[in-house]
């Protein structure tokens, strides 16, 4: 099981290794600080390595946790004989490139948003996602709601298309 917490204290996380333990599975455990419990608790250990943030949206926690499981799935991968040395290079590749891309991706959306202000005047968000990407739209929602703290909810895009709550449907139009 791989535990992450980058604060290393969830309370959901730390009941979520217990139980990983008590039926004796081994246990990875990822965090921003170390001597926390979570970090105690587990068999093995990675470091978000990502600084402590300030403000309640952890969102360099969340881009380096999934920078680190997309490292270990690869790694895993290549260890096992699922992939060639060849597609591993690849993918190391391709992970920097989209880190050396992060400083022209910020100065674009900058530019976006300067360009479209009337965005601020949003009172109500709705973030949908698909399939594998539908976590992508519930992160984007929580940081959303953590930053704005305004109306924000996230559906999948089944839920979206297909059976949108009337409640949700009132709550939009306001």
């Amino acid at each position: 099981m791989i535990a992450i917490s980058q604060t290393g204290t969830s309370s959901g996380t730390i009941r979520a290794v217990e139980k990983a333990k008590a039926v004796g599975l081994n246990v990875l455990t990822i965090t921003e600080r170390e001597e926390t419990p979570i970090h105690q608790m587990g068999d093995h250990y990675l470091n978000f390595m990502c600084g402590l943030e300030d403000c309640n949206a952890k969102t360099k926690g969340y881009s380096n946790s999934l920078m680190l499981l997309m490292l270990l799935a690869v790694q895993m991968a290549y260890r096992k004989g699922t992939i060639t040395q060849t597609k591993y290079d690849e993918y190391i590749d391709e992970f920097k490139a989209s880190n050396d891309d992060i400083p022209s991706t910020i100065d674009q959306k900058k530019a976006y948003i300067e360009a479209h202000k009337d965005w601020c005047t949003i009172s109500h968000f709705l973030v949908v996602g698909y399939g594998r990407n539908y976590g992508t739209a519930e992160e984007g929602m929580l940081k959303m709601l953590e930053t704005l703290t305004e109306g924000i909810f996230s559906l999948t895009l089944f839920n979206f298309i297909f059976s949108i709550d009337l409640n949700l449907l009132n709550w939009l139009l306001k």
